[in-house]
């Protein structure tokens, strides 16, 4: 089993190094589009490794590695410019907002007087 482990570690690293010679990037787009051409368990993986820093200090209380293994595979990168509105009072939630990079202000009803500012890992 362990030796399974370290292969696999292996394989994801490979993919890292592959990722980074191709695009200069790791970033989730890039890691998305080129996981989809791996077999899934492997794709799995590289996606909970480029999202786990993310990830693991929000969901660590469930104790589930899993889980944070599948909510990787579902997440969607978007990306807000300064000055978008990402969410406004009374809209109707369906969405969850990880923040990756970056901050976000929480506005008073006047849209310009800030309450709080949220930054990676909010």
């Amino acid at each position: 089993q362990n030796g399974g482990d370290q292969n696999h570690k292996t394989k994801v690293e490979q993919f890292f190094a592959y990722s980074w010679h191709l695009h200069k990037s790791t970033d989730m787009v890039s890691i998305k589009a080129l996981s989809e051409q791996l077999p899934y368990r492997l794709s799995k993986e590289v996606v909970y490794y480029s999202t786990r820093e993310l990830l693991e200090p929000m969901f660590k209380e469930f104790g589930s590695e899993n889980l944070i293994k599948d909510l990787s595979t579902v997440l969607k990168q978007t990306i807000y410019l300064p000055g978008d509105f990402i969410i406004l009072k009374d809209d109707v939630g369906e969405e969850m907002y990880f923040i990756a990079e970056g901050s976000v202000y929480i506005l008073a009803e006047d849209k310009r007087t800030v309450l709080n500012t949220l930054g990676k890992g909010a």
